[in-house]
């Protein structure tokens, strides 16, 4: 590497999988930075979806903890995110920002959506947007995210054997490039997130994601 990177902690690698109930408007997180921030080096994406998609890969800036925020609420009547104690405006959220919900009970909640409105003790979204009313669990998690890249992943990426899986840090992508290296920086707690532009087939088809890197 061109800048010699220490890395703290041990060499480690991530995986999450996207299936057909996340749809379009669900996301998984791919890859949790340590406290000093990590240095990403290879993502691969592979699929058994004959139908093709696009991956999309967000930055995300963790912002809200459950266990910052008293009793964490998703209302489905409301389409609203709520909190008993604490604060969405000093958390540091704005009205255009996208949330992600990372570690709800209900899977079908785990959505990210533009905000419409921020207050307080409570973020307002889009209707229809919030799948089960739920009290957050311990360890969920409100991100904000800021997409990086969409590329497309061929039809059965990496189960073919004349199509190989996606690797997502090529050279059009918005990574730091020390040829013949080339990495995603995050900063401390940051996180990677993950969706696809066309929802993925029926079971058993599905987008297998894994992340190699380090922490500093």
């Amino acid at each position: 590497m061109a800048s010699n990177p220490i890395f703290v902690d041990p060499y480690r690698v991530e995986q999450s999988v996207l299936i057909a109930v996340h749809s379009t408007t669900l996301a998984v997180r791919g890859w949790t930075a340590g406290a000093d921030g990590s240095r990403i080096h290879a993502i691969s994406a592979a699929a058994t979806d004959a139908g093709g998609s696009t991956m999309i890969l967000y930055h995300a800036e963790r912002m809200t903890l459950q266990t910052a925020m008293g009793t964490g609420a998703l209302t489905d009547s409301t389409d609203t995110c709520t909190r008993t104690s604490g604060s969405f405006i000093t958390d540091g959220w704005l009205v255009g920002d996208r949330l992600f919900v990372h570690g709800p009970t209900t899977l079908a909640n785990t959505f990210f959506v533009t905000l419409t409105g921020v207050a307080a003790l409570t973020l307002t979204f889009t209707g229809s947007t919030v799948d089960t009313a739920e009290n957050l669990p311990s360890g969920a998690i409100l991100y904000r995210l800021a997409q990086l890249h969409l590329t497309t992943l061929a039809a059965n990426a990496g189960n073919a054997a004349s199509t190989d899986a996606l690797d997502m840090l090529i050279t059009d992508y918005p990574a730091a490039d020390a040829t013949p290296d080339r990495y995603l920086t995050l900063g401390a707690n940051d996180a990677l997130v993950f969706s696809v532009g066309t929802a993925v087939g029926a079971s058993p088809d599905r987008v297998d994601i894994t992340c190699w890197g380090g922490d500093y």
